[in-house]
């Protein structure tokens, strides 16, 4: 995949809202979000983690530019926020909400007259909060066969039980609660 236009779950979005794939002005969104210790294993316990914005209705060569990925949000304190992090991200989730349900009155300066503007939160970059720390052994090279490679259909078929992924809508954030490091 060269560009996630060319993927299934865009396709699959399209086909679910054509009113919202009708206006070529609407804006898909992606986030990002992850912790660091900015000051090192040794020194005082500190965890800084960074949410960006990114919007993907750009051509390949620009929607990772610098200028088209936006802080939204540092979380910062003597802890990582473990499962408080839904509170912290409130604010934005209030935002992406409002983006994706009721739209942003926005000005097209190339047409000269506004138009509501709506944007859907496609995709999340996180850690992968089912996996265990000891699982990750650094310098360990994996042995055994590869995943299964699965389609856009295969993959809905076989998570489509569970209750907080929802295809196509704003994207609920209590299951993105990172694991404590």
């Amino acid at each position: 995949m060269f560009h996630p236009a060319c993927g299934e779950a865009w396709k699959h979005f399209d086909s679910t809202h054509p009113e919202f794939a009708s206006e070529s002005r609407n804006v898909r969104l992606g986030l990002c979000i992850d912790g660091f210790t900015p000051f090192g294993h040794s020194a005082s316990p500190y965890s800084c983690w960074p949410v960006f914005v990114s919007v993907y209705n750009l051509p390949p060569t620009m929607c990772m530019k610098q200028e088209y990925v936006f802080l939204s949000l540092i979380i910062q304190g003597p802890q990582s926020p473990g499962k408080n992090i839904d509170v912290m991200l409130q604010p934005l989730i209030d935002d992406l909400k409002q983006l994706w349900y009721s739209g942003v009155q926005t000005y097209d300066s190339f047409r000269h007259q506004y138009f509501l503007m709506r944007a859907p939160l496609m995709w999340t970059i996180s850690d992968l909060p089912g996996r265990n720390k000891n699982d990750f052994i650094k310098g360990r090279i994996e042995n055994g066969t590869m995943p299964e490679r699965l389609s856009g259909d295969e993959m809905r078929s076989r998570i489509h039980w569970l209750p907080d992924v929802l295809f196509g809508g704003p994207v609920q954030f209590r299951w993105m609660y990172p694991f404590e490091r």
